[in-house]
């Protein structure tokens, strides 16, 4: 029997207090997010989001509103962002709602070998990277049925990069099936609330290859504060 691999982190809170037991809590309550019918109309099964902090609101909110329609949702991240979410995904569990948080394996790659290029060596560190997150996206899958959200720096949601500039490597969204998977990135925005814009475009950096996304994942101020409450 293959060993599960994956650690989940349970976000079913127990009641603490001796004097007397805590209130109950409100039904779940979450951000609308405008344009989250049409991005999951057909068969999206799991949902890769990247970039910098507001990756994890965006995950954080788009659990919310789809356990909020009866979905049941199991939330992704490397180690230390998991533990993250796994306040505020718990927080949304007392009231209602079917999640769970699971961290990403590391990757496992070895030592690295000496006198290769510095593109070489991220090129490796990141096939590593994507292989292992891919994997435990992959345990999970099979142990849990409903919508997988999967959160992690950028570039990680992007699919295949685009030309040959510089160093090319296969990140996480490029190792899911890409007819089940919903590749974003996640952007601050000056407009209030929040969005996804479904429109595909390729991330060009300074260095290395251009990535592909599906769309992004606007948030706007104040607009994850209904998520939690």
């Amino acid at each position: 029997m293959r060993r599960l691999s994956v650690t989940l982190i349970l976000v079913v809170s127990a009641a603490v207090g001796c004097a007397r037991p805590a209130p109950a809590p409100g039904p779940l309550s979450c951000a609308p997010i405008e344009g989250l019918d049409a991005a999951l109309a057909e068969e999206i099964d799991t949902v890769v989001i990247d970039g910098d902090q507001t990756a994890a609101l965006a995950a954080q909110a788009l659990a919310c509103a789809a356990a909020a329609s009866g979905s049941a949702v199991l939330v992704g991240a490397p180690q230390d962002l998991a533990a993250e979410l796994a306040v505020p995904i718990g927080e949304m569990a007392t009231r209602g709602g079917a999640l769970q948080v699971f961290h990403f394996d590391s990757a496992t790659g070895g030592a690295t070998p000496t006198g290769r290029r510095p593109e070489d060596i991220a090129k490796a560190q990141g096939d590593a990277r994507g292989a292992a997150y891919a994997a435990s996206a992959g345990v999970a899958r099979g142990a849990a049925a409903g919508l997988l959200v999967l959160v992690a720096p950028a570039p990680e949601a992007a699919t295949s990069p685009v030309g040959l500039s510089g160093h090319e490597w296969r990140p996480l969204g490029a190792r899911l099936p890409a007819e089940r998977t919903l590749n974003l990135r996640a952007e601050g925005s000056a407009s209030p609330g929040m969005r996804i814009r479904l429109s595909p475009f390729e991330d060009v950096p300074l260095v290395g290859a251009a990535m592909k996304y599906d769309g992004v994942i606007q948030i706007g101020p104040a607009a994850t504060n209904e998520s939690a409450s």
